[in-house]
């Protein structure tokens, strides 16, 4: 009869799953570090110009937009909303948001020729697409979205309180589409979940939610009302 060790002590084994553990570790570190592509940002020093120019507030825009087609200097803008009743003022806003006041969000991109302002997903999806890497389709999908990215590094600023296991952001390629998770956040009103949402990204540019759950919460935002 032969006698082996037992696979928790036996070199060999124990060699195996080290080396599978490295190669994972790796496999899955690689992958957070292609996605994790720093955005273009927009001069700061200009947002004066550009405020008064589109008349919006401009704003830095979110992390990990570097992965944008082309990739053009970015930012963010609101817009104030004076007559939020009459639809056919705000018919072609599509980042409505705010309490008392409403405001829409703006996408500021510098070109080559000018600064353009992207006001809803139509014009969105005409400067950027066709989508056809995974990290240009993690970054359009945060604009769309209004959204943002999360890696495990985001985990580690504060102490959250999570619904379930953490989870961060990912993009699998599948049957010719984008599967993407980004997360978004409720800024104004006595409640603010941050939720995981799960789109489909067409290389076209078409966006489709797939599903939206809630992920964690900031203690620190459990007592804040924002109008």
């Amino acid at each position: 009869m032969v006698k082996t060790e037992p696979m928790s002590t036996n070199p060999f084994f124990l060699t195996i799953i080290v080396c599978v553990s490295i190669i994972c570790s790796a496999c899955q570190a690689q992958n957070h570090i292609k996605l994790n592509v720093p955005t273009n940002n927009i001069d700061t020093g200009v947002y004066k110009q550009l405020d008064k120019r589109f008349k919006v507030s401009a704003y830095k825009a979110p992390k990990h937009l570097g992965g944008l087609t082309p990739n053009y200097p970015i930012a963010l803008g609101y817009q104030v909303l004076l007559d939020v009743e009459n639809e056919a003022s705000v018919q072609e806003e599509d980042w409505i948001e705010g309490g008392f006041i409403s405001a829409a969000r703006k996408i500021l991109v510098k070109t080559p020729d000018d600064y353009v302002l992207i006001n809803n997903r139509l014009e969105l999806q005409k400067m950027y697409a066709p989508i056809s890497t995974k990290q240009e389709a993690l970054a359009y999908a945060i604009l769309n979205r209004n959204g943002f990215a999360v890696f495990d590094d985001f985990y580690k600023r504060k102490k959250y309180r999570f619904v379930g296991k953490p989870a961060v952001s990912s993009v699998l390629e599948k049957n010719g589409h984008y599967i993407v998770k980004v997360f978004s956040y409720v800024s104004f009103g006595c409640y603010h979940p941050y939720y995981l949402e799960t789109v489909q990204v067409d290389k076209d540019g078409s966006v489709k939610l797939l599903s939206k759950i809630k992920s964690f919460y900031d203690p620190a935002d459990d007592s804040m009302c924002v109008d």
